[in-house]
């Protein structure tokens, strides 16, 4: 029976040895400033630009994409799809490289009734 209590023992307290995190001295050491997102590959809207995203760099649109569903953007934000038919990015949106939009919502009530002010409750 004693044999078997000093291997639980051992056992857990071994076990707990593995589950530290390891400790970083010298240049190592480093304090994270955010929370790491996987990059995505695509165009970003933001301060009335396209902004392409590749392999993790940031460059400004200057030239018309196609993307691989042959959808066309624009340096100014225009999507021109296959069958001709056109939209505009708003603020936030993303575009995947398989010509995906990715559209951001707001969160604020405020902000709500600034997007859709057909839909302000305060009227």
């Amino acid at each position: 029976m004693k044999k078997l209590i000093v291997l639980f023992t051992a056992t857990v307290f071994g076990v707990n040895g593995f589950a530290q995190e390891p400790v970083v001295t010298g240049k190592e050491q480093s304090v994270p400033t955010q929370v790491h997102k996987a990059v995505k590959d695509g165009i970003s809207f933001n301060a009335g630009k396209a902004w392409l995203i590749k392999d993790g760099q940031t460059t400004a649109l200057d030239k018309e994409i196609t993307l691989r569903n042959g959808t066309r953007v624009t340096p100014s934000g225009s999507l021109i799809f296959q069958d001709g038919t056109k939209a505009k990015l708003q603020e936030g949106d993303f575009v995947y490289m398989d010509g995906a939009v990715e559209r951001t919502f707001p969160v604020k009530a405020t902000d709500r009734a600034e997007a859709y002010p057909e839909k302000d409750a305060r009227k």
